[in-house]
């Protein structure tokens, strides 16, 4: 929802920005913006239309003469788009596109809940992943949609191996080849703390894992954070053993280091928990990372009746629909 502007602005859409109307509360100006552009997307695809009909000799959509029955006219005046006109473009098998949220600040889990058929969500721990499900499938639920009608799909950054200990060297290998600099970089812009100021060898102190003093200089995720925080509470390392630790826990979104049946095992017990639809799995290094998730994890999974043989329906939305219920809450 939150970058979608630039289609927008490619249809002649004007925006006006939260930045330069209402600059000492962006968070909720920023939200209101997305809730807006949902309504938006959805007026200008909200009608099916039949395929346009095809050329006989070549075959192809006769675009030019039929893409007015594409689409009907909006006309919306709201308080961040102006628009007149009609969206050109031919219409995909599920009527409309699949809308996801992303975004762990209050008012993003309750957009989620209006309007979002997905979330990308960034819970570090399963009781934080059990609490956000639930309270998004709420808010779901109090707009009269069912709680199936949205699936939570947290990221999940994977270094896997034949051992853990392989898995482990290979995670070192990968953040060792960085710029030494470049943890210290993430962490303060993470937390909205300049962490090259901390000391190493000691605690987090108590006033940087505080709230956000001042929203309008944060530029970071309040999701992210909030689920920094409270790995970091929860285990109070020192500086420097937390930024090793965030090599195999990940950080923002969970990380996970060990074999494929390791993975399979968290998967399982996040999705019986609870706490997840699915993930939104993430390999180090896409070259071979995507090779050991398909070959080697996904027959766990489906041998323990996780994960579909084969496909029986066709789009998204589809997939979507015929994924398990919501457990009760």
């Amino acid at each position: 929802m939150i970058r979608a502007g630039k289609i927008w602005r490619a249809a002649g859409v004007s925006i006006n920005h939260c930045h330069s109307r209402r600059i000492s509360n962006i968070i909720p100006c920023n939200i209101e913006l997305a809730s807006e552009l949902v309504d938006v997307a959805r007026a200008s695809v909200s009608r099916r239309y039949n395929a346009p009909p095809r050329h006989s000799r070549t075959g192809l959509p006769v675009v030019a003469f039929f893409s007015r029955l594409w689409g009907r006219d909006v006309r919306h005046h709201g308080e961040f788009f102006d628009i007149e006109g009609r969206l050109r473009v031919p219409p995909s098998k599920q009527g409309r596109p699949v809308i996801f949220q992303a975004g762990g600040s209050p008012q993003g889990r309750a957009l989620a809940g209006r309007a979002a058929e997905g979330v990308f969500a960034a819970e570090l721990t399963k009781n934080q992943a059990i609490e956000h499900y639930r309270l998004v499938k709420g808010f779901a639920r109090d707009h009269g949609r069912s709680p199936d009608d949205i699936k939570i799909l947290p990221g999940l950054l994977l270094s896997l191996g034949s051992t853990e200990e392989e898995a482990r060297r290979r995670s070192d290998e990968i953040h060792d080849a960085g710029p030494a600099s470049y943890s210290i970089n993430w962490l303060s812009q993470a937390i909205g703390y300049d962490a090259s100021k901390l000391e190493l060898d000691e605690p987090f102190p108590d006033e940087v894992l505080g709230p956000i003093n001042d929203t309008q200089t944060f530029l970071g995720s309040v999701g992210f954070r909030e689920s920094i925080v409270a790995q970091i509470r929860k285990t109070n390392p020192r500086v420097r053993e937390y930024l090793k630790q965030t090599r195999y826990t990940g950080s923002g979104h969970a990380g996970f280091v060990g074999t494929p049946e390791q993975l399979a095992n968290h998967i399982e017990d996040w999705f019986h928990a609870g706490a997840v639809d699915g993930f939104n799995l993430q390999p180090d290094r896409l070259i071979d990372g995507l090779a050991v998730i398909v070959d080697e994890l996904v027959p766990i999974l489906r041998k323990r009746g996780l994960y579909r043989h084969e496909y029986e329906t066709q789009t998204l939305r589809e997939h979507f629909q015929a994924a398990s219920p919501t457990p009760p809450f």
